[in-house]
């Protein structure tokens, strides 16, 4: 049966999977304005539930996570759960506050579903619908990983929105997406009451190869540094000011430096 399992994977699931990892980027070139659009007035009516809950209960939100459940999957309902929580998310069940519509992308999971349980009336008594539902939830992973790829180009403008920047938050508030109890990868952290002189501090500190990945340095003010293999992936440098600033062999994917002066920035 193992090797009927894995004749059938090759023969007819690396090839679908990759005529749908084709139409998913051919979709995200072509639909992603739209999607985009359809995210942010989703995002906004969260924000408004969590506004009205936060204020009914005094509540200060640390959290904010787009859940990924395999039980919703299995069940075909392609909505992540979004809650909130505390400093100790992992110790407590969350706030539930609405839900994110993500069949834009798992359209594709669907379709590959229904193509792969067609193609295994071809193995008779062969492979089993167990045997579907273990190799499609195998992929579900992959899928999850465009709609991380999609909250994190589209997020910046969400936070740009009224309805969050309304919100009472922790100190740190991040926004993450992940498995149910699991850890998740971040989108989006912001710092509120930042102490940009040990900010800069901590910048002046770092080692070659230091990791700084989703730091919040938004207003920061650094003037005649230079940063060397540094990993700033997805920092929010918006509203910086910088001055004869050098970065050098450092990883920007995902960096944001709106409203920033780049004049006497060098990137090499």
């Amino acid at each position: 049966m193992k090797h009927e399992l894995e004749k059938f994977y090759i023969n007819e699931v690396e090839t679908r999977l990759s005529n749908i990892r084709k139409e998913i980027e051919q979709e995200l070139d072509e639909k992603s304005a739209e999607w985009k659009e359809q995210f942010l007035l989703e995002f906004k009516v969260l924000c408004k539930r969590i506004d009205q809950y936060c204020v009914e209960k005094s509540y200060e939100p640390f959290y904010l996570i787009f859940h990924l459940l395999r039980t919703r999957i299995l069940e075909h309902n392609y909505q992540y759960e979004v809650k909130i929580y505390n400093e100790d998310w992992y110790l407590e069940d969350g706030i539930y506050v609405g839900d994110f519509n993500v069949a834009f992308i798992y359209h594709q999971f669907e379709k590959l579903w229904k193509q792969l349980m067609c193609e295994r009336l071809r193995y008779v008594r062969k492979i089993s619908e167990a045997d579907i539902q273990f190799i499609i939830l195998e992929t579900v992973g992959e899928f999850h990983q465009y709609i991380l790829r999609f909250l994190r180009e589209n997020i910046i403008e969400a936070i740009s929105t009224e309805e969050y920047k309304s919100l009472t938050k922790g100190n740190r508030f991040v926004i993450k997406t992940g498995e149910y109890l699991e850890i998740g990868d971040f989108i989006f952290v912001e710092e509120n009451n930042k102490d940009y002189v040990k900010l800069v501090q901590w910048l002046d500190e770092h080692k070659e190869g230091d990791v700084y990945t989703f730091e919040d340095f938004s207003g920061i003010v650094i003037k005649d540094k230079q940063y060397t293999n540094m990993d700033l992936r997805y920092v929010n440098f918006s509203g910086a000011r910088f001055e004869n600033v050098t970065f050098h062999n450092c990883k920007l994917e995902g960096a944001r430096f709106d409203l920033c002066d780049l004049a006497t920035v060098g990137f090499d």
